[in-house]
């Protein structure tokens, strides 16, 4: 009788392992590369004075701030 089970040889599990490692990586820097982009975003708003002035009808124009 023919066993249909799939084996998994020692190259496919390293392969997995490295392709998880991999994954990982990628998620890191991708995170390290937010919050360097929303460190700097918030530096400059801030040194530009704050968000945006907002009213109960909308934006308000920078004449009326």
């Amino acid at each position: 009788m023919i066993n249909n089970k799939v084996t998994v040889n020692k190259g496919i599990e390293n392969a997995e392992k490295q392709l998880q490692k991999a994954k990982n990586r990628l998620t890191q820097e991708k995170k390290k590369a937010n919050d360097a982009r929303r460190r700097i975003e918030n530096r400059h708003k801030y040194m530009m004075g704050g968000g945006s002035a907002v009213d109960a009808s909308g934006y308000m124009d920078r004449e009326e701030r």
